[in-house]
């Protein structure tokens, strides 16, 4: 699956970076993200461990998401209230919509890709993430909520502009298209 999906960004490139809401350069974040910038692996495996052992449903409230996030203290080298502060931030900054939940796909997955970890291990998490079947494969629509919800969180904590639900749409089509011309050629074909 690692594979195809990156190699999927290479079988029709965008008609221009603008088209896609690219931004050319580095990229920039939030003062209120930046304690959650370039963690280790561990630390977003002991968010992923938090939440599935405490949160009830995708839409996290500020104090469940405190409580998940209390967990990465150690990784960025704050003691617990001072966490609890930079994660309430953090809430607020997702929250684009004010209504007090937020989403914990978007988090996890912004999460993962702002990390240190390596860009196939970024997507092995997502991939993890949105495989809610746990069957070891995504189906088109899985591939195309995993894309859209981790850029939107991604823009959230940029403020940047997120791409049309159709763009997002069109990237897991071509990775579906760049895993049906692997299986031509003996590939498996599938995501997983």
């Amino acid at each position: 699956f690692i594979p195809l999906l990156l190699e999927a960004g290479k079988t029709k490139p965008p008609a221009s970076p603008a088209a896609m809401g690219q931004k050319i350069g580095k990229a920039s974040f939030e003062e209120d993200a930046r304690p959650f910038l370039n963690l280790p692996a561990p630390a977003i495996n002991a968010v992923w461990t938090a939440y599935n052992l405490s949160a009830e449903s995708w839409g996290l409230r500020q104090g469940g998401f405190v409580s998940i996030c209390a967990c990465l203290a150690p990784f960025v080298g704050v003691d617990d209230a001072s966490m609890a502060a930079n994660s309430e931030r953090l809430f607020f900054l997702l929250d684009t919509d004010k209504n007090g939940i937020i989403d914990a796909l978007e988090f996890l997955g912004m999460l993962a890709m702002v990390s240190s970890m390596e860009p196939s291990d970024k997507i092995r998490f997502v991939y993890s993430v949105y495989d809610f079947g746990e069957r070891g494969v995504l189906q088109v629509d899985e591939v195309t909520l995993a894309v859209k919800s981790t850029v939107e969180g991604l823009c959230k904590v940029s403020k940047l502009p997120a791409p049309p639900s159709s763009a997002c749409e069109g990237i897991a089509r071509l990775a579906f298209a760049a895993a049906d011309k692997a299986a031509d050629s003996g590939g498996s074909g599938a995501f997983h």
